[in-house]
C-alpha cells in the first residue's frame, strides 16, 4: 500500500523501516507482506464511509502493531530452523514424539 492511500497518516511521523538494522547481510530482503484483520463488533464506530477507520487511540494502536509486526518480521525471516529448535523436541526421541503424537483421544 502507498503512504498516499493513507490519508490518515502523518508522514512526519512514519519513519522508514531501517532494513539493515534489522537483517543480516545473506537474509532475504524482499518485503513482507501482510493482512491485520479488525474486529467487527464496533466496525460501525470506527470506521466512515469509505470504510477507513477514524483517527482515535485505536487508530493509532492499529499502526503501532503494523509497524513492530514488520520490524519483527524482517528479524526474523529467514531463522524459523533456529527460532523454532526446541529443547523438549531435541530431549525426546522420534519414536516418543510419535507415540505422544499418536495416542488415542477418550
Amino acid at each position: 500500500m502507498r503512504l498516499d492511500q493513507l490519508p490518515n497518516i502523518d508522514p512526519e511521523y512514519l519513519h522508514p523501516i531501517d532494513i539493515d538494522a534489522l537483517v543480516g547481510p545473506d537474509q532475504p530482503r524482499h518485503p513482507p507482506h501482510l493482512l491485520v484483520l479488525h474486529p467487527q463488533p464496533k466496525a460501525f464506530n470506527e470506521f466512515d464511509e469509505a470504510g477507513r477507520m477514524h483517527l482515535s487511540p485505536l487508530y493509532y494502536r492499529v499502526v503501532d502493531v503494523c509497524e513492530e509486526l514488520v520490524k519483527f518480521t524482517w528479524m526474523t525471516r529467514g531463522r524459523a530452523a533456529y527460532l523454532t529448535d526446541r529443547y523438549s523436541e531435541r530431549v525426546e526421541s522420534a519414536e516418543a514424539v510419535s507415540r505422544r503424537v499418536n495416542q488415542a483421544t477418550h
